[in-house]
């Protein structure tokens, strides 16, 4: 592996965090590393970037914080796990096939195929265990326009045998166009967020329910089939498209949305496009353009102007979004800031956005660029943030490293993953619960998951 050394910023904090003492800003050196950070483990222990123009991928880990490590080439990193484990693709024969990478052995693995996959495959997203993993794939269907489309996929570990087993949903009932691209999942893989390709070429939010094998999605989609007249007389009919009544055309002025990342407690973040004042005939209409978040538990949204879009938030109350900037809602109120403001520290790089973080909010990680006027637009790279404070209610991460297994405690909750079989105890000794999901009052508590047993305190 070939290693970078970063340049490190440490800032005495001015934020609206208070408690952090500290803020630790590491910038990668923007004539070694490339890329975009894709994503950073629930434990905040390691990180993963890609270069997708070279191909090139890297790891950062919080034991070196001021190094990145090239892993590989003609390989791409989107996600990894408190293990160590990261998904990405690696290139076969100028084709994208899904993969694992362990760090700890330095083997990737090839993730199996569906038979109707053409020239692209992705691994994405994975859970804290390494156990469950969701990408999308190029499929070969009966598109009319393409002959493919773009389907979310899901791979599952069989622990018996050691393997990943896939699942396709190359039987979702999607509209003729691109398809699905998965984004983001929540926490425990039960639910996949995303954009859905429709209209003429317009972008929508929409979630996939694993278990249920569904998608959802907001927008109402017509196809309307309407003549086309020349000097009076039809020559013929074409289709036209329509999201929520307006009728969508191939201009600017369409329908933009995706989930991008997905909290706890069942928030997905990302951003959308809401019609407002559609004329009756669809073809005026005020689109407005959101930041916004879904919680899939209550089906509530709240959309908030002034941002783009919200790349990852904490709990509903902390939201980081484009341009170096970020949303703190407090009582009902939302109060945009820069990360410069709200996370105390100062830096000379251009910074585009924080893009990834860990569970607790502590180790943050983002990308600034650099103009090249060879391609008259930026390169960008990545940096990492380190905080005293965590930015979520989760108070505590515990990882038995021997067995992989985590115990994680927010406000009011403990979650377990990993063990087979779980038992929580009061101070009692009165047990409480043997769910790996536990909805408890605030108290200590020990927690005995398989052969590991931690004493936690619930606030």
């Amino acid at each position: 592996m070939k290693k970078f050394l970063l340049c490190l910023s440490v800032a005495t904090a001015f934020s609206i965090f208070p408690t952090n003492a500290e803020t630790q800003y590491y910038a990668s050196d923007p004539n070694e590393v490339y890329g975009l950070m894709n994503g950073i483990s629930r434990n905040g222990r390691y990180a993963v970037v890609s270069d997708d123009e070279d191909l090139v991928a890297y790891f950062w880990t919080r034991d070196t914080p001021d190094e990145y490590e090239a892993v590989d080439t003609d390989a791409l990193l989107y996600d990894v796990a408190d293990n160590g484990i990261a998904v990405g693709a690696i290139v076969d024969e100028l084709k994208f096939r899904a993969a694992i990478y362990n760090y700890n052995t330095n083997e990737w693995t090839q993730l199996p195929d569906h038979l109707a996959v053409l020239n692209e495959q992705y691994a994405i997203c994975v859970t804290a265990d390494a156990k469950i993993i969701s990408g999308y794939e190029y499929d070969r269907d009966d598109n009319p326009d393409t002959g493919g489309r773009y389907y979310p996929v899901v791979w599952t570990l069989n622990e018996a045998t050691g393997d990943y087993e896939i699942t396709t949903f190359n039987d979702l009932i999607l509209p003729d166009h691109q398809g699905f691209i998965t984004e983001c999942m929540s926490p425990d893989g039960k639910f996949i967020g995303g954009r859905l390709y429709c209209g003429a070429m317009a972008e929508i939010p929409a979630m996939i329910d694993v278990e249920k094998h569904e998608i959802t999605f907001w927008n109402e989609l017509e196809t309307r089939i309407e003549p086309f007249y020349y000097k009076g007389e039809i020559l013929g009919y074409y289709e036209e498209y329509y999201i929520d009544g307006y009728h969508d055309t191939r201009s600017d002025n369409t329908f933009s949305g995706e989930f991008i990342s997905c909290d706890d407690n069942g928030n997905f973040y990302g951003h959308r496009t809401v019609a407002l004042s559609v004329s009756e005939d669809g073809q005026d209409a005020d689109l407005e353009h959101y930041a916004c978040i879904y919680n899939y538990k209550t089906g509530e949204w709240t959309d908030i102007l002034g941002v783009t879009s919200f790349s990852i938030g904490y709990d509903a109350k902390t939201m980081f979004a484009t341009d170096a900037q970020m949303v703190v809602i407090e009582n009902g109120e939302d109060e945009i800031e820069s990360i410069y403001t709200g996370l105390g520290f100062e830096s000379s790089d251009e910074i585009s956005a924080i893009t990834k973080g860990s569970a607790d909010g502590k180790v943050l990680g983002g990308i600034y660029g650099i103009y090249n006027p060879a391609k008259q637009a930026p390169d960008y790279h990545p940096f990492m943030i380190l905080l005293d404070n965590p930015l979520s209610d989760i108070s505590e991460i515990t990882i038995d490293h021997n067995s992989d297994i985590m115990i994680l405690v927010a406000r009011g909750q403990i979650e377990v993953a990993g063990a087979n079989s779980v038992a929580v105890y009061d101070m009692s000794g009165k047990q409480v619960s043997s769910s790996a999901s536990s909805n408890l009052k605030a108290g200590v508590y020990v927690v005995k998951a398989d052969s590991v047993t931690r004493k936690v305190v619930v606030k």
